[in-house]
């Protein structure tokens, strides 16, 4: 066994070894110096992947500004995995802050509450009216390097992930009910900047988000609009007590019979 008492990795001080194993590693018994004690395995500790109890962690998040978050999440629609690489933390520690802050989840009934929210947050990145230049200027972001990073690019992408990739979490709601994605915002070419143009002309600002009239129907021009994400909250639950289907995350706990 080598002995690592007393050795300092980060702010852990390795104190004495512990009788668990995990991953064929021994478990040591570390003090931070922050006062705290925890177990960390020990290939961790040698490889620096481990350098405090979660003390660093916290720190960085922090750094955080309500509003910021809020802007990722919810304007910018990036996941907790994306925030947390933003950052430098662990995806479990977005999760835990977005709690604390009162930031909620994108679930429909929490997206209900995104109007008072936005309220308290004295109007925080509410889609205001563009001027010419800044539309001028998004217009340019947008089709630069093929519109990566802006919000539109990240609602296509997130638009084609639901439809087309079976291992993404919300796949069961749309993919897996037949919904798809027409071939003009697909082009591997012109895909984005089609839907781009799309967007631009029927009335996109940074406080909408795209919307199918038909909830059984597929992704295309004729068939979306662009609305507030708690609109488009209450119409997601007026469809499913009206005309009876289910979003994949929800059919655990709604079973729709003639």
């Amino acid at each position: 066994m080598n002995d690592l008492s007393g050795k300092k990795f980060g702010r852990l001080t390795a104190l004495r070894p512990t009788n668990e194993r995990r991953q064929g590693h021994l478990i040591w018994l570390c003090e931070c110096d922050c006062g705290n004690t925890v177990k960390k395995n020990s290939k961790y500790l040698k490889n620096a992947n481990t350098k405090s109890c979660g003390c660093i962690q916290e720190e960085r998040l922090h750094k955080f500004d309500k509003r910021e978050l809020f802007r990722l999440y919810w304007d910018e629609e990036c996941s907790t995995g994306d925030i947390g690489k933003i950052y430098k933390v662990n995806q479990s520690i977005i999760w835990k802050w977005m709690k604390r802050l009162g930031i909620p989840t994108r679930t429909p009934a929490k997206a209900m509450q995104l109007e008072g929210l936005k309220e308290k947050m004295s109007k925080a990145n509410s889609g205001r009216i563009r001027t010419e230049k800044q539309r001028l200027k998004m217009i340019e972001t947008a089709t630069k390097h093929g519109g990566t990073g802006t919000r539109l690019y990240v609602i296509w992408g997130n638009m084609k992930r639901r439809c087309n990739c079976p291992k993404a979490a919300d796949y069961k709601g749309y993919g897996e009910r037949g919904i798809s994605i027409c071939d003009e915002w697909l082009d591997k070419k012109m895909g984005f900047i089609n839907f781009y143009n799309f967007a631009m002309a029927n009335g996109y600002v940074d406080n909408l988000t795209i919307d199918r009239i038909d909830n059984n129907g597929n992704y295309n021009p004729g068939n979306c609009q662009w609305i507030t994400r708690s609109a488009n909250a209450k119409k997601v639950f007026t469809d499913i007590f009206k005309n009876g289907f289910v979003f994949g995350y929800l059919s655990a706990f709604f079973t729709y019979k003639k």
